[in-house]
């Protein structure tokens, strides 16, 4: 069980390769095949709860272009699809993402949901403009 973002932290740590740690955000990079890789953002936030109550959650995200350069429309139409994860915005980026509480996250609650938004983006990423940038 992974109940704090210093446990997801270090279970993240001894299972894959980290390509920047920034404290809350961590950024891990996946060879999918076929010449193609993934970025996969990974930060930590806190969910106020009103009247004093905060709950710690983890969100995973994957960039599919910049948002400036995507077609807003066909990528809902890609996201309409899927069951893990919608758009987010994480900067200049328009991304698939999913958060979930880290208070009672056991490792196949984490991975799953890490695969999918992993394939998903990059499958999202090369249905929109055919290239491989993330």
């Amino acid at each position: 069980m992974m109940a704090t973002w210093a446990d997801l932290k270090s279970y993240i740590n001894s299972h894959y390769k980290v390509a920047v740690d920034a404290g809350a955000n961590l950024v891990l990079e996946f060879e999918l095949g076929g010449g193609r890789s993934q970025a996969v953002f990974i930060g930590h936030d806190t969910l106020s709860l009103g009247l004093g109550t905060e709950e710690s959650w983890v969100i995973v995200e994957s960039p599919i272009g910049e948002v400036d350069t995507v077609d807003i429309r066909k990528a809902l139409a890609e996201v309409q699809q899927i069951v893990c994860g919608g758009l987010g915005l994480s900067g200049k980026y328009l991304t698939v993402r999913d958060g979930f509480p880290l208070a009672n996250l056991d490792a196949n609650e984490f991975e799953r949901p890490l695969r999918l938004i992993t394939v998903t983006a990059d499958a999202i990423e090369k249905a929109l403009s055919g290239r491989d940038e993330f």
